[in-house]
């Protein structure tokens, strides 16, 4: 689990600085998110029993094309992953990770309450946290792309986070 968890700090350190101060991820950056994501879910446990792995982006994104691709190579707990769009306001299909880009994150706050999410990794990409709302949250910082983790959204929609993910946190939030 250490040896995981080193590579994971080393993904950071090496693939996550920023070539610029712009806060909007550019394409490689949506590359590593996807990464990291698929990462995420080795160090998560979900109650739910299916058999597929669904990710659900919230809006039009640029992660979309990227976690295509990994659905052709990866498996998530031995199940094959599916990626689903939908659009603000259309009913959130079961699904067991939902990722919502900057731009639609005061949409998807108002359009999902505390708890409503059960069984979900909400994994945002703003700044501030979404703290009722997002699970794990991408976040630039000193021009160094981090994460930081709200163990209470995450308890909420009844996931068990690994500890190891705890610790790799910039921030956990209880």
């Amino acid at each position: 689990m250490k040896k995981v968890a080193y590579i994971l700090i080393l993904l950071l350190s090496y693939f996550l600085t920023t070539s610029s101060s712009n806060k909007q991820p550019n394409g490689s950056e949506y590359k590593v998110q996807t990464l990291l994501i698929y990462n995420f879910t080795k160090y998560v446990k979900w109650s739910t029993t299916s058999n597929e792995f669904v990710v659900v982006v919230y809006g039009n994104s640029p992660i979309t094309p990227y976690l295509n691709q990994l659905k052709l190579a990866k498996q998530v707990n031995g199940k094959p992953i599916v990626v689903k769009s939908i659009n603000p306001g259309d009913k959130l299909p079961i699904c067991d990770l939902l990722y919502i880009d900057d731009e639609y994150t005061k949409q998807a706050e108002s359009q999902f309450s505390k708890g409503s999410l059960h069984d979900v990794l909400v994994i945002t990409n703003t700044t501030p946290i979404p703290i009722r709302l997002s699970c794990i949250n991408f976040k630039e910082v000193d021009d160094t792309y981090k994460f930081e983790i709200n163990n209470t959204i995450t308890s909420i929609n009844n996931l068990d986070v690994s500890s190891a993910l705890l610790n790799l946190a910039i921030k956990v939030y209880k």
